[in-house]
């Protein structure tokens, strides 16, 4: 570190420093590179260091003192004694400087818990927190906890992320269903930024996923659920076969979801009609991909596809 800040124009452009036990004193020389805008520095992983609250703070103060963002950092704690304080701390720093939050952020505490994340939604941040992906481990997937920060994001969906990725580890079906309810609530406004949802660390099932197929009966924008489901019934499968395709009606059918291109990280797991419509969806055209769907469950001799081309413009 000392070599970084005497040659800064020699620094890389991403260094990991996880596990390393800087501690308190160390966080202070540490932001100090982490604040130097010449050094080149636009990733950093700081996960495990025996940081305590005025270490993050200090980190924090540093970024948020930057004329331009990072592009992403990765920071967290195993202390479960100071993980709420650090938390705060941490995020405290960018209340006033939301631009200056990094676009790339993972958070690795451990076991927050819910007060913290409620605290959130009083930050002036939350109203516009600028993020293109959010990685949220251990301590911000303790499941109350986890609901707590999506609630923070329904109240603010301009804050919602791109790309969104939890953990679902240790996490029993009755959990699992709640954590989902809430992100599905979240699909729903009519302004999430959502594109890609990822799961990791525990199984998703078909009553889990059903809020989640409801919710993208109406929402367009999420693009990638990337996710171990199982067990997953025909009953879902067919539900997820009807909001990628809905057959009841030619206009149904032609305003049914055209975005989804993914919905599980086990293809041989989903159905040959399934892939068929997702692998329909990643077409780029989706005024094309609409009047294909309805040729195909509605063609007749005297079915005409004019009606269905002047509402191009009205579609996504």
């Amino acid at each position: 570190m000392e070599f970084i800040k005497k040659y800064p124009a020699v620094t890389p452009n991403c260094i990991s420093l996880e596990n390393n036990h800087i501690g308190d004193e160390g966080s202070i020389f540490l932001a100090g590179i982490v604040g130097n805008e010449n050094t080149g520095l636009e990733k950093i992983k700081l996960g495990r260091n025996k940081f305590g609250p005025k270490g993050f703070q200090c980190i924090a103060a540093k970024l948020a003192s930057r004329k331009y963002p990072m592009e992403g950092i990765s920071i967290g704690s195993d202390d479960k004694r100071l993980n709420a304080r650090a938390f705060l701390k941490f995020m405290q720093q960018f209340s006033l400087h939301p631009k200056l939050l990094p676009k790339h952020f993972t958070l690795d505490f451990v076991n927050i818990g819910v007060n913290p994340m409620t605290a959130l939604s009083k930050f002036p941040f939350a109203r516009s927190f600028p993020l293109e992906s959010l990685v949220l481990m251990n301590e911000l997937t303790y499941h109350m906890g986890l609901i707590a920060f999506l609630k923070v994001l329904r109240k603010y969906p301009n804050s919602s992320s791109k790309a969104f990725d939890i953990n679902l580890y240790g996490k029993n079906d009755e959990e699992v269903l709640t954590v989902m309810i809430a992100i599905a609530k979240l699909l729903r406004i009519q302004n999430c930024k959502m594109e890609k949802l990822t799961s990791h660390g525990g199984y998703i099932s078909g009553e889990s996923m059903s809020p989640i197929l409801r919710s993208l009966e109406s929402n367009r924008t999420l693009i990638e659920l990337d996710a171990v489901l199982h067990p997953i019934t025909i009953y879902e499968w067919d539900h997820l076969a009807c909001v990628l395709s809905d057959t009841r009606t030619r206009i149904s059918t032609y305003a049914s979801n055209h975005l989804l291109v993914k919905f599980s990280n086990v293809p041989s797991s989903v159905p040959s009609k399934v892939r068929w419509l997702l692998a329909m969806n990643t077409l780029p055209d989706k005024a094309t991909v609409g009047i294909m769907k309805v040729v195909d469950c509605h063609v007749a001799p005297k079915f005409r596809l004019d009606p269905f081309i002047d509402m191009k413009p009205s579609l996504y």
